[in-house]
């Protein structure tokens, strides 16, 4: 119902809409759309993929619902930073941001440790935060690292199976890939806390460089130096909702809730 009087070419999905401008979840927004608590300019809506022009005004009940602009930026993480919007003693990727990018609804998505480099999201759409990081979407997460030691020669069918940490803790298949004598390629679709580097020290070895080269549909873009940003394409943008949407499976596979759920800890991300 209103979808085709309201598409358009820069319109936007109403459940989307709603849970960016009011920080809901997205099942919480179509929950109140199938609920007939929704109006686009007056008119009841009870299809949560309604498309809602720009100028176009919603409403939950009597509340207007704000239309911000959203954000989604991609950093290639230089070492020495920490992962936190504010640090009283240390250097926050939030500081490495230039100073047209710099906004204070930005979250960070999927933290990294200090020493670890690469691909890591910023934004304020607590939706697609939320949604990249909770262990339902399964959202593939790869890293290339460098280790000292000598692995168990059963190191990748470990990782096929299953790895059982040192201290006990069962993670989910991976996948390891050998790319030199001492570097390694380690797929994820869990975010234990430091996994990688536990589950390399599981088998034997200990990392000694750590960087995050994919995560879901997106690759590190070779072209930003340590320490740069770039906002994502409209492409790129695109393909993470679709990495996440509920008809995806596995999201993020090779061939929100409101932003506070940014503190669920990823790899290698501090506690």
């Amino acid at each position: 119902m209103g979808s085709a009087r309201h598409a358009g070419p820069d319109s936007e999905r109403l459940d989307r809409l709603i849970a960016h401008g009011l920080g809901w979840t997205r099942s919480a927004a179509q929950k109140a759309i199938r609920r007939c608590r929704v109006t686009i300019d007056d008119v009841w809506v009870r299809d949560p993929a309604t498309k809602v022009a720009p100028k176009a005004q919603v409403k939950v009940e009597d509340r207007v619902v704000p239309r911000l602009d959203r954000t989604v930026l991609m950093m290639n993480k230089q070492a020495g930073s920490v992962s936190a919007n504010v640090d009283a003693s240390e250097r926050t990727v939030m500081e490495d941001l230039p100073e047209p990018l710099r906004r204070d609804d930005l979250r960070i998505v999927g933290r990294l440790d200090k020493d670890t480099t690469g691909l890591l999201l910023l934004t304020n759409d607590g939706d697609l935060l939320h949604r990249l990081t909770h262990p339902r979407h399964g959202i593939e997460k790869t890293y290339g690292l460098t280790f000292e030691g000598t692995l168990d020669g059963d190191s990748a069918a470990r990782f096929e199976a299953g790895l059982t940490l040192d201290d006990g803790t069962q993670c989910a298949p991976a996948h390891i890939t050998f790319t030199g004598p001492d570097a390694a390629e380690v797929l994820v679709h869990e975010g234990k806390y430091h996994q990688v580097k536990r589950m390399i020290a599981a088998i034997g070895g200990r990392v000694i460089t750590l960087e995050r080269t994919r995560m879901g549909p997106l690759v590190l873009d070779a072209d930003l130096q340590r320490g740069q940003t770039r906002p994502l394409t409209e492409g790129e943008i695109e393909a993470l909702d679709q990495a996440v949407s509920p008809s995806a499976g596995v999201a993020g596979s090779s061939p929100g809730h409101r932003v506070s759920h940014e503190r669920r800890l990823e790899d290698g991300e501090q506690p």
